[in-house]
């Protein structure tokens, strides 16, 4: 229920005002022109914000309505016949017709009964048999020989509730038996009537009123208007400084009135709001007058009045109505309406008083309650914030409640244009810019980064861009297409208000082909391809470029794969250590991208001391970038990067600026990360028990690896096209992509590195026992170990291990506390067991002296942890 939408788009409206002989000067409203009907230049054009049409009103000739119905009128037809009419002249739509005809006319006969009520109630203010009544009236001033017509009317009970049967309103009961009621008509524009207020009295001239809404849905507080609207377009009164005035009291309003009608002087620019729960004049009606300073009043600062002025953009007055002006002016009124301006004072200037003498409690209560739209609202409680407890702005927009704006508005219309060839133009013939811009395409990537791709037409050119959509936005459309088609030599002038929404605009006026692409690089799953940053290869093998080009991973831009690399190559294809140290990072590089590719976890690697800086380069060469934690703490540095290594696209390289020892904590949480990790070689000879693997050997840290950004593209390629191949090598995937390596690089350059020295170096998790022991010798040969034959006494050193004929005893609580020495976690001896038991030298565990250990067999122990004997050895 409420005001019916305009079936004419805002694009239309100047043509059909041409039709009924009204053409304002300027396409812009308010304005004021002839009227078709009475022939004098009375006619007023409204912007109507309810509607979005426009509204039509006569001072003469009190004609009135939108422009289907003022044009019914003009053209002396019905409603559903001007309708028909407005279709055939292509200015409505059939399928707006069928839509929204019915619900148009339903809306329009529900309004004429509510103006025949007020028609009645009018003729009637002199013609009724209430006594009561029309003593109230009298005293109100309202008298037959000042010419009051049109003010107020009377309504007997039985017209009221045929009027809230009408408006699906529950009618008041009547405080009177066979009473009547005064009716105060209430207007949101000139001629279109709002509301009424009735207001009944009783024997003893208790009064009772109730305010019956014309429009409004009932979930949404109906505009009320205001009483006396039509004065708003009399003349201003120079006395009063070309003010208008709002009050809060109809009585009151109508009684300064009738006294100006008494002295047979023009009505003054006053009118009265209504507040309460059936309606309230919330003042966004008066966004279709033209700007003039508006005054508010009422006895007491509300939220309501408040809100009111701010929303209308006025000044508020508090003053009570027996306030006694010292200025005295020609009437009684004036001097009223002089004493309100003189204490007229901005919105928030009353609200910063009031907050003032307040405690929070009443405060929050207070501002709770107020409809002032959040764009003003928060800058000044911002402002005033201080007074309260922290948050204070935060828990009032949370508590607020904002009118919600009316369903049937639709967008504005001063952002509506017409694209040509020559530009784009408004509806009213004004030009906005000198090209015609057209976006065509909008490529959206999964990280939010857009991309704009159109065409600018100008002067019979085509000039064709493709630009991030941040630059256009933050620099606007026009001034981008400006500083495009300079180098072409074209000059683009524009209007610099639409500068910043002209992409929008555009947007909506070519519905541009949308592109979803993903700025991921490495395998993705769900389009089965492997991306760089540059370009995709398909599950078969085939290239493909990328849709959009994205500032993510950069360092992932790679050349196309061909099938041999260049010359430089073969400088890492021969059977030296320092080439198998190099295959050997740039297989663990690999197997964490084909890792993915077979959904299998990734493997983080460790690489101790100088080694690091070599597989750094190697790294940088593959695209990988590095992460430096500049911790001091270890809790702090393995907290950065467990959660900086959570979901990687792409192996990231990871050291401590200070210390290697830093980083010993993140073996056992990040075994599963595509990282690869500089660590001390203490905590480097655990991290295997914890499934990471430990790169080793000989490097040359004057080698430059770029060459190897051919192979991984050519290798990835070939991974792809044989995927099943590493997926059936059932290896650790780091071992099987050395091997592959191996054979691509023989059967592809007819040289290859030495495979069997690189898997020597290469330690994974099921070498994890090897590394452990090869770390145990470096403690015995260091000291800080012991090997006995016996155990030592309780209160003696515990640091040592027992060598027995048939076992060693390997004391668990001394491995731990060497490890907890060196900064990092002890072994895995879960996964320790479960290996030396795999290699049959696992014989017990044993307690010695209260102190946890294990038995393992001594031609296991002896060829690691003897130093001396010509069975010790080191892993390769």
């Amino acid at each position: 229920m409420g005001f019916p939408t305009c079936l004419i788009g805002r694009q239309h409206h100047l043509s059909a005002l041409a039709t009924l002989g009204v053409a304002p000067e300027h396409g812009t409203f308010p304005a004021v022109v002839d009227c078709p009907l009475c022939q004098q230049n009375t006619l007023h054009l409204f912007d109507d914000p309810t509607t979005a049409g426009v509204w039509l009103h006569c001072n003469s000739c009190l004609a009135h309505g939108d422009i289907i119905t003022f044009a019914a009128s003009v053209w002396n037809t019905s409603l559903p016949a001007a309708i028909n009419k407005f279709v055939d002249q292509q200015l409505i739509t059939p399928a707006e017709k069928d839509n929204m005809a019915e619900d148009f006319i339903a809306g329009y006969e529900r309004h004429q009964k509510a103006e025949n009520f007020w028609l009645d109630a009018e003729a009637q203010i002199w013609n009724h048999s209430d006594d009561v009544i029309a003593l109230r009236v009298r005293e109100l001033g309202v008298q037959h020989e000042i010419n009051a017509a049109g003010l107020i009317g009377v309504a007997y009970q039985e017209q009221v509730e045929e009027l809230c049967q009408t408006m699906r309103r529950i009618p008041p009961k009547s405080i009177r038996a066979k009473g009547a009621s005064i009716v105060f008509p209430y207007y949101d524009l000139p001629g279109r009537l709002s509301g009424v207020l009735l207001i009944q009295y009783g024997e003893d001239f208790t009064d009772k009123r109730h305010f019956v809404p014309i429009t409004g849905y009932k979930r949404v507080t109906p505009e009320a208007g205001y009483f006396l609207l039509r004065t708003a377009l009399n003349k201003p009164t120079e006395t009063l400084k070309n003010t208008q005035f709002i009050v809060d009291d109809p009585l009151w309003a109508l009684t300064m009135q009738c006294e100006m009608l008494r002295r047979g002087l023009s009505l003054l620019p006053l009118m009265a709001s209504y507040t309460g729960r059936a309606a309230n004049s919330s003042g966004r009606s008066w966004s279709a007058f033209l700007p003039s300073p508006r005054i508010f009043h009422g006895q007491s600062a509300t939220p309501d009045l408040i809100s009111r002025t701010c929303i209308a953009r006025g000044y508020l007055a508090v003053m009570p109505r027996d306030h006694k002006p010292k200025r005295r002016l020609d009437t009684l009124a004036m001097s009223q309406l002089a004493a309100l301006r003189s204490r007229a004072e901005t919105w928030q200037t009353c609200l910063q008083r009031l907050f003032g003498g307040m405690n929070e409690i009443a405060a929050l209560s207070f501002a709770s309650r107020l409809t002032i739209p959040p764009d003003k609202l928060v800058p000044f409680l911002q402002r005033v914030d201080d007074r309260f407890a922290p948050g204070f702005t935060d828990r009032v927009m949370a508590n607020i409640k904002i009118t919600p704006v009316s369903r049937t508005a639709r967008a504005g219309w001063r952002w509506l244009v017409k694209p040509r060839r020559d530009g784009w133009w408004t509806t009213n013939d004004q030009r906005v810019c000198s090209a015609n811009i057209v976006i065509n395409k909008i490529i959206q990537s999964d990280n939010g980064e857009r991309t704009y791709s159109g065409i600018i037409y100008l002067n019979d050119d085509e000039i064709p861009f493709t630009e991030s959509a941040h630059r256009i936005e933050s620099m606007g459309l026009f001034e981008f297409a400006a500083a495009h088609a300079a180098p072409h030599k074209k000059l683009i002038t524009f209007d610099k208000r639409w500068n910043k929404r002209a992409h929008l605009i555009s947007i909506e006026l070519n519905q541009p082909e949308f592109v979803g692409v993903s700025s991921h690089v490495g395998w993705d799953e769900r389009a089965s391809v492997f991306r760089f940053a540059n370009y995709e290869i398909r599950a078969n093998g085939t290239i493909a470029p990328t849709p959009q080009q994205t500032t993510k991973n950069k360092s992932a831009v790679f050349p196309e794969p061909v099938a041999v690399a260049p010359p430089a190559i073969r400088q890492f294809l021969t059977p030296s250590p320092e080439n198998a140290f190099t295959w050997s990072v740039v297989a663990a590089i690999t197997a964490n991208l084909v890792d993915v590719i077979l959904r299998r976890e990734t493997t983080a690697t460790a690489i101790t001391g100088p080694a690091y800086a070599a597989a750094l380069q190697i790294g940088a060469a593959l695209g990988c970038d590095e992460l430096r934690s500049t911790y001091l703490r270890r809790s702090e540095s393995t907290q950065q990067v467990y959660l900086k290594t959570k979901e990687l696209e792409w192996p990231l390289f990871v050291s401590n600026v200070f210390d290697d020892m830093s980083l010993g904590p993140i073996v056992p949480k990040c075994h599963n990360r595509a990282i690869i990790t500089r660590l001390s070689p203490v905590a480097a000879a655990a991290a295997p028990s914890y499934s990471w693997q430990v790169i080793t050997g000989r490097f040359d840290a004057n080698a430059d690896y770029a060459p190897l950004r051919y192979v991984l593209p050519a290798y990835i390629q070939r991974a792809l096209k044989n995927r099943m191949r590493l997926a059936l090598a059932g290896a650790q995937t780091t071992a099987a992509v050395l091997a592959d390596m191996h054979s691509w690089l023989h059967e592809t350059y007819n040289a290859t590195f030495q495979l069997a020295y690189a898997e020597n170096r290469l330690i994974t998790a099921d070498k994890a026992d090897i590394a452990l022991f090869q770390e145990l010798r470096t403690a015995v040969q260091d000291g800080k170990l012991d090997v006995l034959p016996q155990a030592r006494k309780a209160d003696q050193p515990t640091n040592y291990l027992l060598r027995k004929k048939d076992h060693w005893w390997l004391n668990q609580k001394a491995i731990d506390r060497y490890f907890y020495n060196g900064k990092a976690l002890p072994p895995n001896w879960l996964h320790i067991v479960d290996l030396l038991t795999a290699n049959n030298v696992f014989v017990g565990d044993e307690a010695v002296r209260n102190l946890p250990g294990i038995l393992v067999s001594s031609a296991w122990c002896d060829q690691y942890l003897l130093p001396n004997l010509d069975l010790a050895r080191e892993i390769g």
